[in-house]
């Protein structure tokens, strides 16, 4: 079900003050607050604590700055429009940063990764993942000044994309990423870590390409391309993936499959996709860079993700209230 206030961030208010906010990560946590909800960042330095709430902390790709943004919201529809940088750009293969994923580590810091391009004279270039850490979740300070991961195989081309990470058994870290053009990836891989994230074994082929076997290029929604993987381990085993499809350079939709393993024999949902275009709304060209986050205290799904008609991107809100995602087929 589409949020009927969409898109969130920036809302309608706030588009000219804000500008582009595209391609999140999202952390929901109970945090000790010491401001109300439209304060910046939740909490006022020095102030008493107030109480302990339940909270969505989003990490966004924020085009003006060239940077991280920062937002919270208590119900992860509504949110504070006034951002913050939490991670600058650095010049160099991170003259703009964006496409965040952030999450907890072991040391009780939070962890983010996150990609980097340079610049020419046509406009940002190719694409490394970068990484940084925080004691709170809102400040970053990088732990290198190179890169975690960088494109290394043919079909990688120029650009390794949108990290996402989950936790596998033993500590170990399993990266999702996209690779292939910097304007939009062509596939997703995988690497582990064994050190908390800072060094990645790559898989090597692509885990998850695009679907040529359900129709010709440009006619079946993730024909084209398939990138921006969001992860999540199911309660029933099965490592589910939501990711964008593109039918061609400029049209992309959202699905979801699932593996039993998280890298071979994916199955697809049924109904996909799962969040499509709508002609003559700020979804008119594509939806995508999903980020699926299942709210304890609503019981229900949320699914964020972009949203661009011409060149204006906003992140929107879809809920689902089973606990299920549907039936799914052999891809």
């Amino acid at each position: 079900m589409e949020h009927p206030e969409n898109p969130v961030l920036p809302d309608e208010a706030h588009w000219d003050q804000t500008g582009t906010v595209f391609d999140l990560g999202l952390l929901q946590e109970n945090v000790t607050v010491t401001g109300q909800p439209a304060d910046l960042y939740f909490l006022q330095v020095g102030a008493e604590p107030i109480e302990t709430k339940l909270v969505w902390r989003m990490w966004n790709s924020w085009r003006p700055r060239g940077s991280i943004g920062y937002s919270t919201s208590t119900d992860g529809k509504t949110w504070n429009q006034t951002l913050a940088v939490s991670l600058p750009p650095n010049g160099g293969w991170e003259h703009a940063i964006n496409r965040p994923f952030v999450k907890k580590i072991a040391t009780g810091k939070y962890g983010m990764w996150y990609t980097g391009q340079g610049a020419d004279l046509g406009g940002l270039v190719d694409g490394s993942i970068g990484y940084a850490e925080s004691p709170d979740g809102i400040i970053f300070t990088r732990t290198s000044d190179k890169p975690v991961l960088k494109p290394e195989y043919p079909w990688e081309k120029d650009a390794v994309m949108t990290p996402t990470i989950v936790d596998l058994p033993g500590g170990a870290l399993r990266m999702y990423y996209a690779g292939g053009e910097t304007y939009e990836p062509d596939s997703i891989g995988a690497a582990h870590s064994y050190d908390g994230g800072h060094t990645w074994i790559k898989f090597g082929n692509p885990v998850l390409t695009p679907d040529q076997n359900s129709g010709k290029v440009g006619e079946w929604w993730d024909s084209y391309k398939v990138t921006s993987p969001h992860v999540i381990l199911g309660d029933d085993g099965y490592y589910y993936m939501f990711y964008a499809g593109f039918r061609n350079v400029d049209y992309s939709s959202i699905g979801v499959v699932r593996s039993k393993d998280g890298l071979t024999s994916w199955e697809r949902l049924t109904n996909n996709p799962i969040i499509d275009i709508i002609p003559g709304t700020w979804k008119c060209d594509a939806a995508y860079k999903p980020f699926v986050g299942w709210s304890e205290d609503q019981q229900e799904w949320l699914l964020w993700y972009n949203g661009r008609c011409n060149r204006d991107e906003r992140i929107g809100v879809s809920i689902l209230k089973s606990r299920t995602f549907g039936r799914f087929i052999k891809r």
